[in-house]
């Protein structure tokens, strides 16, 4: 729902809460607020303020309308917005479908999911347009694809909905469409002041943001002066690349997950294509079209970041015992009593040693000198330096092993 906002000169009479960002933080906020008041069985009445410039549940990055192109990063198997039994939040969990759960059930594929999220799914039906125009990828996904963000942003929409439906009676949502230029504090509420003109007051404001875009610096500003096409460190969507000439000369500065984006949009958005050859390194080779631009491309690390192992699957899931034994030893111990350095440092050390080892085992035994067993031993008897100073771990284990 949408509503004149106030105009900041007195106190707001129903307490409210402003939300500026209405992407998967916001929508996080917006569930946990639902649950706690619920489980606090409130009858007070609550007024909330969404406030976002971009799609609300999608937001930027996630928009549904988007070129889908461009991918997550994270697999469909791996992702929700939902919380789970077993997280440590102080208010009932809302058990709701994974995103390839959402997906299946887009598909009409019901079993083996959850009868609870079975439940919440059919209480609230995705719009038709959905299945349609995502027919494609909603057909060929699997656990371990990367969903287009376009996909994505649908989801979140759709877990947006949800949300605001927990809501008790007496909470009112009203959606701003607009973008928070200034907060000023008084004495007993927040004055939001937004791109529109008009202003919002809040008892309490929740920065939800996601992608923060800086202001250029002074080295920026040489290249945007430099005569070529320069594309800046922000959301390439945003930036239309389509006005960038045929076989222009494009200074690209990063090579982010930012530059994959933009090497996409110039390459396979223009017609070029990847397709399937043995003989080429990767398996993959690419067609041009003649179109695509010379990009020049600079890094302080001076090459890509890595890419995510090909596991064909969902990664093998770490063992982390010792850190679920000190979680479960201390869960009810009271806050700022625990000293990370002297107990929970020394068990992620340990487990992450334990993996490091254990794989090495699997994929190449010979390179073990001793037995797995007396590694694994010699990992839980060899005392943990300060998580200051975890790089004299290696020294430690190796003297106990040679011991």
């Amino acid at each position: 729902m949408s509503s004149t906002p106030t105009r900041g000169n007195t106190q707001p009479a129903t307490p409210s809460i402003a939300i500026v960002g209405a992407g998967p933080r916001g929508i996080s906020i917006i569930e946990r607020i639902a649950a706690y008041l619920r489980s606090a069985h409130s009858s007070q009445g609550l007024r909330i303020h969404l406030i976002d410039d971009a799609q609300h549940g999608a937001g930027r990055i996630w928009e549904t309308t988007q070129t889908h192109t461009l991918c997550m990063n994270t697999l469909a198997g791996a992702v929700t917005l939902f919380t789970e039994p077993g997280a440590t939040v102080g208010a009932p969990v809302l058990e709701g479908p994974i995103q390839y759960e959402w997906i299946k059930l887009l598909r009409g594929e019901r079993e083996g999911i959850d009868k609870k999220k079975l439940e919440l799914f059919d209480s609230f039906p995705t719009d038709p347009s959905i299945a349609r125009d995502f027919a494609a990828e909603i057909a060929a996904t699997v656990p371990e694809s990367n969903p287009s963000r376009a996909l994505y942003g649908a989801y979140l929409r759709w877990a947006l909905e949800v949300a605001i439906a927990q809501l008790p009676a007496g909470t009112e949502v009203i959606n701003h469409p607009a973008r928070a230029v200034s907060i000023t504090e008084t004495r007993t509420f927040d004055v939001i002041e937004l791109s529109t003109g008009d202003t919002v007051d809040s008892h309490a404001t929740v920065l939800a943001s996601g992608w923060v875009q800086p202001a250029p610096n002074a080295e920026e500003e040489i290249f945007a002066n430099s005569g070529l096409t320069w594309v800046k460190p922000g959301n390439p969507l945003e930036q239309d690349l389509s006005v960038v000439p045929d076989k222009a000369d494009v200074i690209v500065r990063g090579l982010g997950m930012g530059f994959f984006d933009v090497m996409a949009l110039l390459t396979i958005d223009r017609g070029g294509k990847f397709v399937e050859d043995t003989t080429a390194r990767a398996g993959l080779r690419y067609e041009p079209t003649g179109r695509e631009p010379h990009l020049y491309v600079g890094s302080g690390r001076g090459y890509p970041y890595l890419p995510k192992s090909e596991y064909h699957s969902l990664p093998p899931k770490a063992n982390l015992a010792r850190l679920k034994a000190v979680i479960a030893e201390h869960h009810d111990a009271p806050e700022q009593s625990i000293d990370f350095t002297q107990t929970v440092w020394p068990a992620i050390v340990r487990d992450a040693y334990s993996e490091y080892y254990t794989t090495l085992a699997r994929v190449r035994p010979a390179s073990l000198e001793q037995p797995l067993e007396d590694i694994l031993a010699a990992i839980d008897s060899t005392p943990v330096p300060s998580s200051n100073d975890a790089s004299a771990m290696p020294a430690a284990l190796t003297a106990v092993l040679e011991g």
